[in-house]
């Protein structure tokens, strides 16, 4: 497990640097036009919408296997 984490380093720290500019020029687009005064509200607005729609898939997959 230490060998594939440390063999995939160098490719999640180029992916990630890779993506920065287009979340942070989406982030601004969402500040843009929800009238945020900083970045630090796109952000939190956008991981409150992925964390709802996780915890609804989750929760229906759940609720849809519960009388079985």
């Amino acid at each position: 497990m230490w060998t594939g984490n440390n063999v995939t380093r160098p490719f999640r720290v180029a992916g990630a640097a890779a993506l920065a500019p287009l979340v942070d020029r989406g982030l601004k687009k969402i500040q843009n036009y929800f009238k945020f005064p900083s970045l630090v509200y796109a952000f939190a607005f956008v991981v409150s919408i992925v964390a709802v729609l996780c915890f609804t898939v989750a929760g229906s997959l759940i609720l849809s296997r519960w009388g079985k």
